[in-house]
């Protein structure tokens, strides 16, 4: 557990180093204010130009959830991408063969990033909610985009052999996202 642990620490340092993986880091929160601040005002100007009562605020749940599962993709994401690099650089056969071996590999960058997704993913989305969601859906909708998020890295990780492509997957992968 403990090569697990500096294999997972070892990874958020590697994700400090490159400017997109923390900007991917905080694409949630980014998020976030855009629809915290810029759905309601444009509710307001769409119902004024239309004249009904409600334009965008019946969706204010499916954005809620599109929030709520974002946060662990985008993290999963930028795992992924560690993944890759690593892949580019020859050092996932090497760490195959540490007493870290094949499956703590995955578990030091996909579980643990899945670990801090989970809580991360339940605080974006009730920090930013726009509908009155409880604290128990959002934490199962944090579990299943945990869960998306994890089989999202993977196929990126599986389809692609060097981190241009994994970001072209990545974008393929994200569809799925939409499609919920």
């Amino acid at each position: 557990m403990k090569a697990v642990y500096i294999s997972f620490t070892q990874m958020l340092r590697q994700m400090t180093q490159d400017i997109m993986l923390i900007v991917i880091a905080f694409v949630p929160f980014l998020a976030g204010v855009v629809f915290m601040f810029v759905i309601p005002a444009a509710e307001s100007l769409l119902t004024g130009y239309f004249g009904t009562d409600a334009v965008l605020s019946p969706y204010y749940e499916l954005f809620d959830l599109f929030l709520i599962i974002l946060t662990p993709v985008m993290l999963n994401y930028a795992a992924a991408m560690v993944i890759l690099e690593e892949s580019d650089d020859h050092l996932t056969a090497y760490l195959a063969v540490t007493p870290l071996g094949k499956i703590g590999y995955l578990l030091s960058r996909l579980g643990g990033m899945g670990l801090i997704s989970f809580p991360v993913s339940i605080f974006v989305g009730l920090l930013f909610q726009l509908s009155h969601i409880c604290v128990w859906m959002a934490a199962g909708l944090a579990l299943s985009g945990v869960v998306q998020g994890i089989v999202t890295a993977l196929l990126i990780v599986s389809f692609s052999s060097n981190k241009v492509e994994g970001m072209a997957v990545g974008k393929m992968a994200s569809l799925f996202t939409l499609g919920h």
